[in-house]
């Protein structure tokens, strides 16, 4: 008697399942670069660097990436970056850009 195999050509992949659910996908800073993007909020946040094993203040950034519409969730704790977010008001359009080992908002 065999038994036959269960079909699951139908069942949604991960990225599907997560895109229905809102689910945002974590990224880079270098993901980022040179890709116009909407930046929508962002909340104090610490990471642990993992060449050093320090840990640094910084934000947790969710945001979209106008060319494909999708939203995203990003670490930044580049100082020149964290500066300018204390001082800003979401939400604002930007690219990010690396200026030798600066990344900065353009």
């Amino acid at each position: 008697m065999s038994q036959q195999k269960p079909d699951y050509s139908q069942v949604p992949s991960y990225t599907d399942a997560a895109d229905q659910a809102g689910i945002t996908f974590e990224v880079g800073l270098s993901d980022l670069l040179d890709e116009p993007i909407v930046i929508k909020d962002w909340t104090p946040d610490s990471k642990t660097v993992p060449q050093t094993g320090k840990r640094t203040q910084g934000f947790v950034v969710r945001g979209t990436i106008i060319k494909t519409d999708e939203d995203f969730e990003v670490f930044v704790g580049a100082t020149k970056l964290v500066n300018e977010l204390t001082a800003l008001k979401p939400p604002f359009r930007t690219v990010i850009r690396l200026s030798g080992q600066t990344y900065r908002f353009s």
